[in-house]
């Protein structure tokens, strides 16, 4: 059920439940019943060995699909970030230089 809500454009914690994942809830608490990576049943055993924390993640792993990333693309983004940062830094570097000097001429 962890995965069951509305999430916030901005902020995280304050994602909400809609109405359909209220019932979606609501049903599955009622039928007292299992689904891989929604709701599990546990004894109060272990719930006591979890120190009594009721966090969904202790007691249901959601059932998340890996993304398959193709590394060659990647590795070319990440190489095409690295010059805009080289460049970006040169720029930046000048920028002080120049404001160094204006600044000795002052002086």
């Amino acid at each position: 059920a962890s995965k069951e809500y509305v999430p916030h454009p901005q902020e995280k914690k304050l994602n909400k439940l809609s109405e359909e994942n209220i019932k979606r809830i609501a049903e599955v608490y009622r039928d007292f019943k299992e689904e891989e990576g929604f709701s599990r049943i546990v004894d109060k055993e272990e719930i006591k060995k979890n120190d009594y924390n009721l966090n969904v993640s202790l007691y249901v792993s959601p059932n998340e699909e890996e993304e398959r990333i193709n590394l060659e693309e990647e590795f070319k983004r990440l190489e095409a970030l690295n010059v805009e940062y080289v460049q970006r830094f040169e720029r930046v570097r000048e920028y002080i230089t120049e404001v160094l000097k204006a600044e000795e001429e002052k002086a």
